[in-house]
């Protein structure tokens, strides 16, 4: 909301218009990073289409909990101006304490599995990175819990919206 500021206090559109915009914009990004992962799976000869079929049903998951985010933070950046500041630093933590550098055999081994068992960042990523690389389903557990957590965001986002949704023009 902070970027489209003089939009939102000039024309009267739907507020959820410009939450869309970003998720468009953030979807190019993801787009992006897929198509380099594409180049790279043919580089090395290991593309393959139904993996990336399969992984369809995890990418709309990570969609409908990204948009869930998006509101959340638009709302709220809306009213403490130092959030993306502050996001940043906090997705650094999350990005080392979320298993994307290394894989969870390594935690298992050290004896620190809980790293990635009490994170459901985890599971968004494995519903989404498991079929792609390794071409077979994550376990129907990963899909509930990455699903159980995207009802929690949008919980959280809808009370939020609720809440603040009125007070956005004067915040801004």
């Amino acid at each position: 909301f902070v970027v489209s500021e003089g939009y939102i206090k000039q024309f009267s559109y739907p507020k959820q218009i410009y939450l869309l915009r970003a998720l468009v914009s953030y979807g190019i990004n993801m787009l992006i990073g897929f198509a380099a992962v594409v180049i790279m799976q043919f580089a090395f000869h290991n593309f393959g289409l139904v993996a990336w079929l399969m992984a369809l049903p995890g990418i709309a998951i990570l969609i409908f909990a990204a948009q869930g985010h998006i509101i959340i933070s638009a709302y709220v950046g809306t009213k403490f101006r130092d959030l993306p500041f502050a996001f940043s630093g906090i997705l650094q933590v999350i990005f080392f304490v979320t298993p994307i550098m290394f894989p969870i055999d390594v935690l298992k081994a050290k004896g620190i599995d809980f790293v990635y068992r009490y994170n459901p960042l985890y599971y968004l990523i494995d519903i989404v990175r498991r079929p792609i690389l390794e071409g077979s389903f994550p376990p129907f557990e990963n899909y509930a819990l990455a699903i159980l957590y995207v009802l929690l965001v949008w919980i959280v986002a809808a009370a939020t919206a609720r809440r603040l949704d009125n007070r956005v023009v004067f915040l801004l």
